[in-house]
């Protein structure tokens, strides 16, 4: 879980306003599976 965040904040680190909803979609569902 910690690896799969850390990867979500990395890549959207300059734009983290903006895939703010994106970065919260895609990590609901990954917190669900692990």
């Amino acid at each position: 879980m910690i690896e799969v965040k850390d990867l979500y904040f990395s890549r959207n680190d300059g734009d983290k306003k903006h895939n703010i909803l994106n970065q919260l979609d895609l990590f609901i569902p990954a917190a669900q599976h692990l």
